[in-house]
């Protein structure tokens, strides 16, 4: 996960926890520019959970308020079966 601050008082997380912030949330979810393609705006769901599955979990964003962040980091993640 990393977060940053962006200009208007919102952060960017990034991997799980972006997919996490986007789906209780509704957040728009991005993706960074990789050697393929140039980034790309509100992708679908599905789409940001297989990248986080299977290539560079690093490359899904969300910007969201610092307290949704802390929200969903101070949460235990999900338990996958």
């Amino acid at each position: 996960m990393t977060l940053a601050l962006t200009g208007s008082a919102q952060m960017k997380a990034s991997g799980e926890t972006a997919v996490r912030l986007a789906r209780r949330y509704g957040l728009p979810i991005h993706e960074e520019a990789d050697a393929h393609e140039g980034p790309r705006q509100d992708i679908p769901l599905e789409d940001a959970l297989w990248i986080v599955d299977h290539a560079d979990p690093q490359s899904i964003r969300v910007e969201a308020e610092p307290e949704l962040i802390a929200t969903v980091i101070t949460e235990p993640a999900p338990r996958q079966i």
